[in-house]
């Protein structure tokens, strides 16, 4: 992608950025909180993606009725 230079830097920039944060908080909250919280989030995670999955409720819809301006 980079020889034909199709990488999109700002989106890319923005994504890293948001993996790191996003690293820096999870291991915080894993050192502070236990093996027993990373479990149940990965449980719930787990729960909400299957439910969205399998049409039980719409993911897209909750999270545009949050956020409006991201239609």
């Amino acid at each position: 992608f980079l020889w034909y230079n199709q990488v999109n830097w700002f989106y890319g920039l923005i994504l890293a950025i948001g993996n790191v944060i996003g690293a820096l908080v999870a291991s915080r909250l894993a050192v502070t909180k236990g093996v027993d919280f990373v479990k149940w989030v990965i449980v719930v995670i787990i729960l909400i993606t299957s439910a969205d999955m399998f049409g039980v409720y719409d993911f897209k819809s909750v999270v545009s009725g949050l956020l409006p301006h991201l239609h």
